[in-house]
Formats: structure tokens, C-alpha cells, sequence
């Protein structure tokens, strides 16, 4: 007790600017901040025990940013120009049928296959409906195994004959489950050296009818007029599967 009225008295007599310092029993700076203070004396090792001027760290945060930022901007729908076809909407069909030959051709009707490929024409949508599918380009080849009936017997009375036309079709109505097109162009006919037949073009008109039966598949039927030289004509009446892809 004795020893306590000695250590006032003297602080008394000392006055207030002379008070001795009483170091801190935890060893913070009072003029800092606890964590300010913990990485000053730490050498700058935060609480997790990784330093702030650690690359490693410095690393970390600068990938952590960049995650933050996109790469390249965000372009929104239809910045893109479309081209003139778009081959993503590629739809292939094998079929096959039966060839009819004006009688001029001397031609019993004969079997038929054959495979078409269409594009839809991007540009040519009406802008009421841009994504409608109504105009497309197409190609296709038709082989047809045939013999001529004429008598006295011919040099070369049968053979296969190719067809390879292009050309353009409409969509008169497509929707889900039903598809009617009507389809016109140019044909090259090459009759494989039958006698009397002579390769060339001639013009082409086609319908196609179909119904969905699939996501993706579709089954067609697909009657189509060639009108070749002096009158002659070629109907070919071919049922398919026309796949989307």
C-alpha cells in the first residue's frame, strides 16, 4: 500500500508531461490499426500467412480480374452478317421412284434414286418473318437404269441414264409437321450412249410434298416434269427421307 502512495506521489510531482511510458502488454502501436500493426512487425505476412508483396499473390489477383472482364464483348443478336445461303440448315434426301418417259422415248417406266441437297436463301426472307425458310438453292442427281423397245433391236437398247439439275425452290407452307415446295431449274440429262438419245439440258419443275416424322426427318414424295426436245417429257415420281442437320 505503502509502495502504491510512492508511485502517485511521484507521477503528481512529474506532472503531466513527464509521465513515464507504460509499455503495452500486447506490443500493438496504439497510433496503428490492429492488422496495420500486425504486418508491419510480421515483415508485411498478412493473417493468412502469404505476403502482400508475394508475386505469387499479385499473380492470383490479376487472373481473379480477368476472369472478372470478358475476353472480347458481347455482340448482340444479328451484329453478324448473314450470308447469302446458310449451309446450317443443310438438308440432304435419298430417294428413289419410278421414271415415266413420253412415248416418243420408247421407254417402259423404269426404276429411279437418286439424292438432293438444299440451302435456305437467307436474303431473299420476307421481312415480315426473317427466319422463315422460304426460298433455298438446291442440286440434285437422278440415275435411271433403262432399256428402249424398239424393233428392229437397237445397238445399244439400255443403260443408265444421269440427270443433274440445280435450281431454286419456294415454300408454300412449312411448319412443324407439314412441308409443300414448289422447286424449278435446269436439268443436264446424259444418256449413257443409248442409241438415238441425245445428252443436253432442259428445263425442270418439281413439288414436294412432306411430313415430319422426326426431330430431323422427314418423308417426302416428290413428282417432278423435265420437258426435253421436240415435246419429249421425263416424270419422275421419287419418295424419300429428307434429313436435317
Amino acid at each position: 500500500m505503502s509502495v502504491l502512495l510512492q508511485v502517485l506521489l511521484m507521477a503528481a510531482l512529474a506532472g503531466p508531461g513527464d509521465a513515464p511510458a507504460v509499455p503495452s502488454r500486447t506490443g500493438l502501436d496504439p497510433a496503428l490499426g490492429g492488422l496495420e500493426d500486425l504486418r508491419r512487425r510480421t515483415g508485411g505476412v498478412g493473417l493468412d500467412g502469404v505476403s502482400d508483396s508475394d508475386p505469387s499473390t499479385e499473380k492470383k489477383q490479376q487472373e481473379e480480374n480477368k476472369k472478372d472482364r470478358p475476353e472480347t464483348p458481347v455482340q448482340p443478336p444479328g451484329a453478324q452478317e448473314a450470308g447469302v445461303v446458310d449451309f446450317e440448315w443443310l438438308e440432304l434426301q435419298p430417294r428413289l421412284g419410278m421414271a415415266v418417259f413420253s412415248k416418243d422415248y420408247h421407254i417402259n417406266p423404269s426404276p429411279a434414286f437418286g439424292i438432293l441437297g438444299r440451302v435456305p436463301i437467307t436474303w431473299l426472307s420476307p421481312s415480315s418473318n426473317p427466319d422463315g425458310d422460304y426460298f433455298g438453292v438446291f442440286a440434285q442427281l437422278d440415275i435411271v437404269v433403262a432399256k428402249r423397245n424398239i424393233e428392229p433391236k437397237l445397238d445399244k437398247d439400255s443403260g443408265p441414264m444421269m440427270f443433274l439439275a440445280v435450281g431454286i425452290d419456294y415454300s408454300l407452307y412449312r411448319d412443324e409437321t407439314w412441308m409443300i415446295m414448289l422447286a424449278g431449274g435446269i436439268q443436264y440429262g446424259f444418256f449413257g450412249g443409248i442409241t438415238d438419245l441425245i445428252d443436253g439440258f432442259a428445263p425442270i419443275v418439281a413439288l414436294r410434298l412432306g411430313v415430319t416424322v422426326s426431330r430431323s426427318v422427314s418423308l417426302t414424295f416428290s413428282p417432278e416434269y423435265c420437258m426435253g426436245q421436240k415435246g419429249d417429257s421425263i416424270i419422275l415420281a421419287l419418295v424419300g427421307a429428307q434429313i436435317g442437320f
